[in-house]
């Protein structure tokens, strides 16, 4: 509106804002941007993810319709529509990869995507069947009955592309065993008075030390946010837990816990009972801002936090042994 509208009349600027306000000029508008996100390939990798549906059929179509709109007319599109096409289609710039499940819908329905992309002439790099249990050792019925229904749908996708992989099935909170299939795994709640230290970095040590063993959580009998010297300090070790939130108890009350493990002596003092259920353990450290009030500078404030860290990265590589072993 203000270029193209800035000498247009009141009624030439509403016909102009309808027309911007159109299903074809959105079209375009994502279009374009679908054309400037496969550009940036040449500086870094860019994943697209898409499903093979109608969105990304128009998509292909609009880039084979658009590819020969360019050709006529060469000058009057950006440099990122004109390459659109040929950077598709080059195998040394995008790899395609179809990802699918070992059942008939979804391999039948990425078939038809890879046929629609080799009309378009791009030719898919490779396969990747997901959630099989092909892999995997089961004695299940029902899981040795399913595993032999993925069979011939492995084996189409075998016959239609070289390269392909299949991975092995897997549930966010289970982990697989040889002898079952699949064991869930316990969900530990680490609690202190303000969540803003301990078992925040507590939660953090668990999911990166225990998650396949531990579904972790933290919160607090207060809210008192996140301190940024525990986070600095967990990222010196290699730990993100930047994006952690504080949260107090009421935030996860519908959330059951084998276990609660309160990680600081006014938690376990307000909280021998809690609302999930849970064993309620407590495993006590001292509290590193309380610390750093005494420190003379601050590399001997942060030695405090280090301190702590490290200690509760010690107890957590025990779990969940270690809790178990305590109710026997």
């Amino acid at each position: 509106m203000a270029t193209a509208g800035a000498d247009l009349d009141e009624q030439g600027r509403a016909v102009l804002e309808e027309d911007l306000r159109s299903p074809c000029t959105e079209e375009i508008a994502v279009f374009r941007a679908f054309a400037r996100t496969v550009a940036r390939g040449r500086e870094q990798f860019v994943v697209i993810d898409t499903a093979p549906t109608g969105h990304t059929i128009l998509l292909l179509d609009a880039a084979e319709a658009y590819h020969k709109e360019v050709l006529k007319k060469p000058g009057s599109s950006p440099q990122a529509v004109r390459d659109l096409l040929p950077h598709l289609r080059n195998p040394d710039f995008t790899k395609v990869l179809l990802v699918t499940l070992p059942e008939a819908t979804p391999v039948h329905e990425a078939a038809s995507l890879e046929s629609d992309l080799q009309r378009a002439g791009i030719h898919p790099f490779a396969w990747v069947v997901n959630q099989s249990l092909s892999p995997l050792k089961v004695t299940d019925p029902v899981l040795l009955s399913r595993q032999a229904a993925e069979a011939p749908f492995i084996k189409e996708v075998a016959e239609r592309s070289q390269r392909y992989a299949v991975e092995p099935w897997r549930v966010e909170g289970f982990t697989h065993t040889e002898q079952t299939g699949a064991n869930q795994n316990m969900n530990i709640l680490f609690l202190c008075t303000g969540n803003s230290c301990r078992s925040q970095m507590a939660e953090g040590w668990a999911k990166a030390l225990k998650s396949d063993q531990i579904k972790a959580y933290s919160a607090g009998t207060l809210a008192h946010g996140l301190n940024p010297n525990a986070v600095k300090v967990m990222q010196e070790a290699g730990v993100d837990i930047s994006g952690h939130h504080s949260k107090t108890v009421d935030d996860i009350k519908d959330q059951e816990f084998d276990y609660v493990v309160t990680v600081c002596g006014n938690a376990h003092e307000t909280c021998p009972v809690f609302l999930g259920g849970g064993k309620v353990v407590h495993h006590g450290f001292d509290d590193p801002p309380a610390l750093a009030k005494t420190a003379a500078n601050e590399e001997e404030a942060l030695g405090a936090y280090r301190r702590v860290r490290d200690e509760i990265k010690a107890f957590v590589e025990t779990l969940p042994e270690s809790l178990e072993a305590e109710e026997k």
